[in-house]
């Protein structure tokens, strides 16, 4: 399987995707996969979230000016993950904060 076909395949289960999810579709062995994880990391296709753990740039993004929404990242390095005080309600405009995590850990006196 070619690049562009594993990168197709991927793009088509999700934003992002795992190591062993990867090698399953790609057929490869762990070496090859881990040489093309290289190459397509370089040529600004994926960028590498935590260890084993992968996002896919689109096509059109410049590399390293591209990244997907703070939560799915979230989603990402938690598992379970909830969404919670200010950044839901951000999320859903109930109000026009943003979450600052400054405030949030500010003393009194």
């Amino acid at each position: 399987m070619r690049k562009v076909e594993i990168l197709n395949t991927l793009a088509k289960k999700g934003e992002s995707f795992t190591f062993t999810e990867g090698l399953k579709i790609s057929g490869l062995s762990v070496q090859s996969f881990k040489v093309l994880l290289f190459r397509m990391a370089r040529d600004g296709r994926i960028e590498k979230v935590e260890k084993g753990k992968y996002i896919i740039i689109p096509l059109g993004a410049e590399k390293g000016k591209y990244t997907l929404n703070e939560f799915i990242i979230g989603s990402l390095l938690l598992n379970p993950y909830s969404v919670a005080y200010w950044s839901a309600l951000n999320f859903y405009s109930l109000t026009e904060q943003f979450p600052n995590a400054k405030t949030a850990s500010r003393n009194p006196l």
